[in-house]
């Protein structure tokens, strides 16, 4: 009897990953991918195949992700039986570099652990991918992998991690800044990273800032952004217009 060979199909579509399940025998694969992926950053390990029965086709609806540091990113993943395969799918959710070594501090969760699929039926997973201040990948690959009991594959989304931390400042008026990050809980950069201070408020501020961060030189209007590049060491801010003194200053440490 031939034995089973895992077979991973990884497609690339203008809007997806696929990725295939395969219970059944394949025509070899040539590991087109890599780590790197082909194409538009699309790959991963990748097999071809003849697809026989049991196979789960998986598809992402963001193959490539371009966020900043600190961003909460939501991918949506369909899993879709196809030749009649019924069954369960476990679904472990990881993050690596293009090498393939994890990547610690992020924060990866699934709204849940496996799926049930009905012959030809499909079903849908969301994986929240919660990205740490201070990151130390900036290219890593978020993937969602597969497994039927006997056989695995894995979805995978190239992420691009601009080296910036964007502080927004929400409507809080000229009163004490409560809503603003907590004053009591400092924000970790690694050494290098940019902070960007956005204004969505509706009056102006000025970042009264020391340390790492240079004293803005005048007033933050509604909408616009205070950028201090390449900061390397700890600092200090709070509002100047309305904080009053030090003692609301909140942190930012360097690692």
């Amino acid at each position: 009897m031939r034995s089973l060979l895992l077979a991973a199909i990884i497609a690339i579509t203008p809007a997806c990953v696929a990725g295939d399940i395969t219970d059944g025998t394949g025509t070899g694969g040539n590991n087109g991918g890599g780590d790197n992926g082909g194409g538009d950053n699309g790959g991963g390990d990748n097999g071809g195949g003849t697809v026989m029965n049991g196979k789960v086709a998986a598809t992402v609806d963001q193959d490539t992700v371009a966020t900043q540091l600190g961003k909460t990113i939501t991918l949506t993943y369909t899993l879709t039986s196809q030749n009649s395969y019924a069954g369960t799918v476990a679904v472990t959710p990881s993050v690596t570099n293009a090498g393939g070594t994890a990547v610690p501090d992020w924060t990866l969760t699934t709204d849940q652990p496996s799926v049930t699929l009905a012959a030809n039926g499909s079903a849908t997973v969301v994986l929240t991918a919660k990205i740490p201040t201070d990151d130390m990948e900036l290219a890593p690959v978020v993937k969602l992998g597969l497994s039927d009991g006997t056989t695995t594959a894995e979805v995978t989304s190239h992420f691009t991690v601009a080296n910036e931390l964007v502080i927004d400042l929400p409507a809080v008026g000229t009163g004490v800044h409560t809503d603003w990050p907590a004053k009591n809980a400092p924000i970790k950069i690694r050494s290098g990273a940019s902070v960007t201070f956005h204004n969505s408020d509706t009056i102006p501020h000025e970042i009264h800032s020391g340390g790492g961060i240079p004293h803005e030189g005048g007033a933050l209007n509604p909408g616009m952004d205070y950028k201090a590049t390449n900061v390397t060491d700890d600092a200090t801010w709070y509002c100047h217009i309305h904080g009053g003194d030090s003692s609301l200053s909140r942190l930012i440490t360097v690692e």
